[in-house]
């Protein structure tokens, strides 16, 4: 007979074949839930920093010219946000409010006003408080209006009108209060003194509607355009920036466009504004003097406009500088830039430098705090002004309020003291009378302008001016362009 030996002999422990045990589902959870932790803290890494990264692959791949539109698109979408931001705060501060112009109130200290001359025997003390200058707007059908009123003592004195016939396409200018002539300038003639005219008045009534029109396009969006015609970038890495810490670098991005391709697309832009039906942007009167006088300085000279833009490590810019060129020889420029302050606002160091004149021109601007304060949206900051033809005198300008309305103080100071202020605030006056066109006795072109000052009768201005104030001007100011009857 066949036997098979006992795999386990007498004596031996028999081992049982074990089962597979079932797999650790809990452990399998853990492993998956981590797994899927790690993938949403990558997503979530990469999210947060996707503008650093892709910032990263530009400043590696891209030409400066593509890294400097991406960069500048940035900018130019944020800036634009903000902008609106603010704009809807400080419109909300008019709600309610029937604002139709703006009101400068000047005052001059005690001590100088002392030293001026008195009339004769007159014991009146020489007194320039309560003198106010306001600037008003009035539409009626074809005809606007605008008007520099002189008041003293709350009561108006004399008044400077601007009226414009838009049919007749003439402004009349005339004083009043000296007479009834008037001066004649065509609108239809491409002339500065003729944009800078109109332009005065269109600023004001942007102004009335910049408070109770629907926020507009946000003036950035303009901009896009430009990013293609630029025809020259170079970018520099590494370059110290032009702030106060001293040891902040960073990118440099100089860029180069012809001021006339620029004008031209300003041009079409303008076009597109004025003929678009239904569009009464307020920002419009601002691009169009803008724009008008770059290109007079364009007729004058062949004149390219250089921008350097500085961008910080993760493709955010910091600021830029302008620059007009003509060849290598620079006629204007706006150097420096503002960065936040921990204080709120943004502060740092500018600089004006002009060469369009008989000699250069250099102006200092120290700002501090400038912004808008987001509880109340009022503007905020202090830039001080100052010159290097200036030495005895700086300016001082501040943005603050009055009773729930934003304030612009200007401050000329000297030997340490405050000489003169001025003082910018909305108001709701109106002129008191509409001028007619026809009602002139007489009218004088623009090349017989001092035909036009001899026919002011300034007599009676400069009497009720002396009885209110005790100064007597023609004493002061003894080379008065025309006649006093």
């Amino acid at each position: 007979m066949n036997t098979r030996p006992d795999p386990c002999p007498a004596g031996s422990t028999k081992d049982h074949a074990k089962k597979p045990s079932p797999p650790n589902k809990g452990g399998r959870r853990v492993l998956l839930f981590g797994l899927f932790a790690l993938l949403a803290a990558a997503i979530g890494f990469a999210a947060a920093n996707f503008p650093k990264i892709k910032n990263a692959l530009f400043l590696r791949f891209a030409s400066p010219q593509a890294y400097m539109a991406y960069v500048e698109a940035n900018y130019f979408r944020a800036q634009g946000k903000k902008w609106q931001a603010e704009q809807q705060a400080l419109s909300s501060l008019f709600e309610n409010r029937n604002l139709s112009g703006a009101r400068v109130d000047l005052h001059i200290n005690h001590l100088l006003t002392s030293l001026l001359p008195k009339e004769g025997t007159s014991t009146k003390k020489p007194d320039l408080s309560g003198i106010s200058l306001l600037f008003l707007a009035a539409e009626e059908k074809e005809l606007s209006l605008f008007q520099f009123l002189a008041q003293v003592g709350g009561s108006p004195l004399a008044s400077l009108d601007f009226l414009t016939d838009a049919a007749a396409e003439q402004i009349y200018i005339s004083c009043p209060q000296a007479g009834d002539t008037a001066l004649v300038v065509s609108t239809a003639k491409d002339d500065p003194i003729v944009m800078l005219l109109q332009s005065l008045g269109r600023l004001l009534q942007a102004f009335r509607a910049s408070i109770y029109d629907t926020v507009s396009a946000d003036p950035y969006s303009y901009l896009f355009p430009y990013l293609d015609v630029i025809t020259e970038v170079t970018m520099d890495r590494d370059v110290p920036l032009p702030v106060s810490d001293a040891d902040l670098t960073g990118i440099r991005l100089n860029m180069l466009l012809s001021l006339d391709t620029a004008l031209d697309i300003a041009a079409k832009q303008l076009d597109g504004l004025k003929n678009a039906p239904g569009v009464t942007d307020p920002l419009l009167p601002c691009y169009e003097l803008s724009v008008g006088l770059l290109r007079y300085l364009a007729e004058h000279d062949s004149a390219d406009l250089g921008i350097t833009a500085y961008v910080d490590d993760d493709g955010k810019v910091l600021g830029h500088e302008f620059y007009i060129l003509s060849g290598d020889d620079v006629l204007l420029s706006l150097t420096g830039i503002l960065t936040p302050s921990p204080a709120g606002g943004k502060s740092g160091e500018l600089t004006l430098f002009s060469k369009l004149g008989n000699s250069p021109l250099t102006i200092l601007l120290s700002v501090s705090k400038l912004g808008f304060d987001a509880p109340t949206g009022l503007p905020t900051g202090k830039i001080n002004i100052s010159g290097d033809r200036l030495s005895a005198l700086h300016f001082q300008l501040l943005l603050g309020s009055t009773d729930h309305l934003p304030k612009v103080s200007l401050l000329v100071r000297a030997l340490g003291g405050t000489a003169a202020s001025l003082e910018l605030t909305p108001t709701d006056m109106v002129p008191d009378s509409f001028p007619d066109p026809h009602g002139y006795r007489e009218t004088y072109a623009l090349t017989q302008l001092p035909s036009f000052l001899k026919s002011l009768d300034l007599s009676g201005i400069l009497s009720d001016f002396q009885d209110r104030t005790g100064i007597d001007l023609p004493l002061l100011l003894p080379a008065l362009p025309f006649s006093v009857k």
